[in-house]
């Protein structure tokens, strides 16, 4: 238990991703997935950190259906499309391999039922979403595992500074690591790149 708490610190200390979330899940450890999100999701809400708040919803979602809980995994994903209709997010589902199915199910459920009706979330938003998961960006399959580390710490906010902190690598290595990701992807600055992963 102390672990679990530690980690929720550490978290909140480094705003990372949620890719320890992913681990957890990876090892079928689920639940404990499931309660590291709900605080990150409730400090996310309150601190209005759009990114974090879509993604811990995300991961909720896959949880819950890990879980059998179909009805709480179509209430999370139904959160999640409700900001990032908002906020004009695409990547975010995108990136997250099992959500894909989620949305594909939730898509059928919406089109037979009106389960969910409040704050309905147009399902033009979810077409698209599953659309461009079959003609998704391949420029992001060109980076490297390290530049993808770099590049998820860069659309959380993080500085050249904090990103070489927390991957033990110097600034210039970071400046060159962007150089090259900015070349992959076809753009010439930092607010680009981040708008390709909205």
């Amino acid at each position: 238990m102390q672990s679990v708490l530690y980690l929720k610190e550490t978290f909140f200390k480094q705003k990372k991703s949620l890719p320890l979330l992913n681990l957890l899940m990876a090892k079928s450890q689920t639940n404990d997935a499931l309660n590291m999100i709900l605080p990150v999701k409730a400090k996310a809400l309150q601190e209005g950190q759009i990114s974090t708040i879509i993604e811990a919803f995300i991961l909720e979602s896959i949880c819950e259906k890990a879980l059998g809980n179909v009805e709480a995994s179509f209430v999370a994903i139904h959160e999640a499309l409700k900001y990032g209709l908002a906020n004009n997010y695409i990547r975010s589902f995108l990136d997250e391999k099992d959500c894909l199915p989620i949305l594909k199910e939730y898509l059928k459920m919406r089109q037979t039922t009106e389960s969910i009706n409040e704050n309905k979330v147009p399902l033009s938003y979810v077409n698209y979403l599953l659309e461009s998961s079959d003609s998704s960006d391949h420029r992001f399959e060109s980076l490297t595992s390290r530049e993808m580390e770099i590049l998820t710490l860069l659309s959380k906010g993080a500085t050249n500074k904090e990103i070489a902190n927390q991957l033990y690598l110097s600034e210039g290595t970071v400046r060159v690591y962007l150089t090259n990701i900015y070349s992959k992807l076809g753009v010439n600055s930092r607010s680009k790149a981040m708008l390709l992963l909205k």
